[in-house]
């Protein structure tokens, strides 16, 4: 049984997952079907002429709406549908791949607080003959998750197909691929997560990785094209899918940090104008009140004494004007008049400012539950909640 690894995806508020190491397989899981597998050739006899044959009950039945329709997404050569209608998919909820795939366990340090998540896909041979378990997210965005994966869990079909010559070769054309590939491409992770400790498997996940996921400028070699070819009417459409869809979660996330950290500063803007605006209403307070203040002793003196009196008054710039005691009262009561329109206004207006900020939030908080269930959609097992 191989397992199909889900690709890089990148963090926001805390959450960062990495690169999946290798899937745990309780007590051996994959040598354990393999044993099976041998001892069903060595047991069984003819049991391969009864499958073939219809004699049992696994013999091929018609391809369901649903995987027909697959097929055209994956655009399959004929040749190609004939062998994913014979590996019987089943495309199914994270929770019945898990069952299915042996409840491998996938240690993401990071992507989950419980670090593990489930698989996407796998590619089981036993004594029902082979047979592929497809994770079908129901988020739309997603849809060309299962279009991958079952173009992964195919290859593997085709690739345990070929004599042991052939994966020789194969295996060496591979390699020659893989180093054309950029060091820091998450596929080479991907690989490296799938084969873990099962070195054997190194060929097969080669295979299956590169032939979905990549397309290197000029192709690849002309026998492994051509050996594609068989199974994909356009590999690279096929890789295309898979980049759109890589780049869905991604996309989705930069998209929420750049606009939440847009929102921090219209924010921050916002509680430094209320700041100001406070304190600016409490000094118009102050001013108002020293001016009660100095117009009850201006009021208290008789009415010859109040014209003996001056006052200069120094301006922010420096300047300074020497006014009648009267004249400079009277100014700057315009002037506190002035000052209690414009804070009659900015009130309201920081009123309005503040709750269409409130409103961004809201939308934002909402868009940020779209994306954790996004992400866990996209990462089965995560959960962000």
């Amino acid at each position: 049984m191989t397992l199909f690894e889900p690709p890089t995806g990148q963090g926001w508020h805390g959450y960062e997952p990495v690169p999946l190491r290798p899937p745990r397989r309780r007590g051996g899981g994959r040598a354990l079907v393999i044993v099976l597998v041998g001892l069903a050739l060595a047991v069984a006899g003819g049991l391969w002429a009864m499958e073939q044959s219809g004699g049992m009950p696994w013999a091929r039945t018609a391809p369901t709406a649903e995987v027909v329709a697959l097929a055209d997404r994956v655009q399959l050569t004929d040749t190609g549908r004939d062998l994913l209608y014979s590996l019987r998919p089943e495309l199914a909820d994270a929770e019945a791949v898990a069952e299915a795939c042996g409840g491998a366990e996938r240690v993401a340090p990071g992507s989950a607080p419980d670090g593990e998540t489930t698989p996407l896909g796998c590619y089981v041979r036993s004594f029902a003959g082979r047979h592929i378990v497809l994770y079908n997210p129901r988020d739309e965005r997603l849809a060309g998750m299962v279009v991958t994966t079952a173009a992964h869990e195919l290859l593997h079909a085709v690739y345990d197909a070929l004599p042991a010559s052939e994966q020789s070769r194969i295996d060496a054309l591979m390699e020659l691929e893989l180093a054309r590939v950029p060091v820091d491409d998450p596929v080479r992770r991907q690989i490296d997560s799938s084969v873990g400790s099962h070195d054997s498997s190194v060929g097969t996940e080669r295979f299956a990785y590169l032939g979905s996921q990549i397309e290197l400028e000029g192709g690849f070699a002309p026998e492994l094209e051509k050996l594609y070819a068989r199974y994909f009417v356009d590999r690279a459409a096929l890789v295309a899918v898979f980049r759109q869809t890589d780049a869905v979660v991604h996309t989705v996330i930069g998209e929420l940090d750049t606009d939440w950290a847009a929102l921090a500063a219209e924010e921050q803007a916002g509680r430094d104008a209320r700041a100001t605006f406070e304190s600016d209403l409490a000094s118009h307070r102050a001013d108002l009140a020293a001016y009660e203040e100095e117009l009850a002793r201006f009021e208290a003196l008789p009415q010859q004494e109040r014209a003996q009196w001056t006052v200069t008054r120094t301006a922010p710039d420096g300047s300074s004007t020497t006014l009648g005691w009267e004249q400079s009262l009277a100014q700057w009561r315009r002037e506190l008049d002035a000052a209690a329109a414009e804070l009659a206004a900015r009130g309201p207006s920081l009123d309005t400012a503040e709750e269409a900020t409130a409103v961004k939030r809201a939308a934002l908080e909402e868009r940020e539950q779209d994306a954790v269930a996004l992400v866990e959609a996209a990462y089965p097992g995560t959960d962000l909640k």
